[in-house]
């Protein structure tokens, strides 16, 4: 799996900003079983929460590992607490940045499917509120939204007040965030979820979603309201129950695990995996892996001389049994 640190320049916020992206053009394969077709890649774009940057993802959880077992591209950014909202206050336009420079620039600069049903969009947090109000201002570009523990926060931002000390939160904030004059106008705003919800429901075409969420997650009950509601306003839902809270390694890895194994990307069958129990490299195959860019016509070609692979046969570990203490 390819992960590369890319800095480019966004229009919409008149500054340079670094993404990370993770492709699957060298996941290892057998030579003894095909794999599919590499046309332009299904891509996932994936918002990151508060008080963190797009490189924790890479390095706190399985995502790269997800992503190779299902041949996902996957491009991270970071929204620097700023919710992913448009501001002609502060002149940071996160929501434009999205929806605008992230995909046209990955998609002049990378292999990327410019077709709406291979794009995504995906956050956890406050990542997933910026997943659902961008994904849903632009339904023409994202064919799924896939939530992990959104930041449903509506109520929370209306009822907000300045308390010092507290500045991600404050009601000047929100406001800055969102270009409001006063907190109240964030009703009915581009950036009201439900809303959104609402407007694109009426519409031809909606995007499908996948939630999930920690059983002990205090933002379960609002992704359950939503649920709900996208399902009564004749969206496609699936809702994946995981186990945990609203942290990091545990239930947020479960969650893109569900995420990734949801989404219609093509999988690499019986060859190589990274993540589930199956996931270890059997003899000989590890032997005379080849890379997935190093195919033709979608078949790894054997090393030189190694013409005939059932000369290893008797080196494939079979009937284990059961783990036993």
């Amino acid at each position: 799996m390819a992960h590369a640190q890319i800095n480019f320049i966004s229009d919409a916020l008149r500054r340079s900003i670094a993404i990370e992206a993770i492709f699957p053009t060298d996941h290892m394969c057998s030579p003894t079983k095909k794999i599919p077709h590499q046309g332009k890649m299904k891509t996932m774009y994936y918002l990151e929460g508060s008080t963190t940057n797009s490189h924790r993802v890479v390095t706190h959880t399985m995502l790269e590992a997800y992503a190779e077992d299902n041949n996902l591209c996957v491009i991270i950014v970071s929204g620097e607490d700023k919710w992913y909202g448009n501001s002609l206050i502060s002149g940071d336009l996160w929501g434009n940045m999205v929806t605008e420079d992230l995909v046209n620039f990955t998609r002049a600069t990378f292999n990327l499917s410019d077709k709406r049903e291979d794009t995504y969009i995906a956050g956890f947090s406050m990542g997933g509120f910026g997943a659902i109000t961008c994904g849903l201002r632009h339904p023409e570009i994202f064919g799924k939204i896939c939530l992990h523990a959104p930041a449903l926060v509506k109520a929370l931002i209306l009822n907000s007040y300045d308390e010092p000390g507290h500045d991600n939160w404050t009601k000047t904030n929100y406001e800055t965030m969102f270009g409001l004059k006063d907190v109240s106008e964030f009703e009915n705003s581009e950036f009201d979820y439900e809303k959104l919800v609402d407007d694109v429901s009426k519409m031809d075409v909606k995007p499908d979603f996948i939630l999930t969420v920690g059983n002990i997650d205090g933002l379960r009950p609002p992704l359950e309201e939503l649920r709900d509601k996208l399902k009564e306003k004749g969206f496609n839902v699936e809702f994946y129950l995981v186990e945990g809270n609203h942290n990091w390694c545990h239930a947020l890895n479960q969650g893109l695990e569900k995420i990734c194994n949801a989404l219609p990307t093509d999988d690499f069958g019986e060859n190589f995996r990274q993540t589930g129990a199956e996931a270890n490299y059997e003899w000989p195959d590890f032997f005379i892996w080849r890379a997935h860019y190093n195919t033709k016509n979608g078949v790894a070609h054997l090393p030189y001389k190694m013409k005939d692979v059932e000369m290893f046969s008797t080196y494939r570990v079979k009937d284990l049994g059961e783990i036993k203490d």
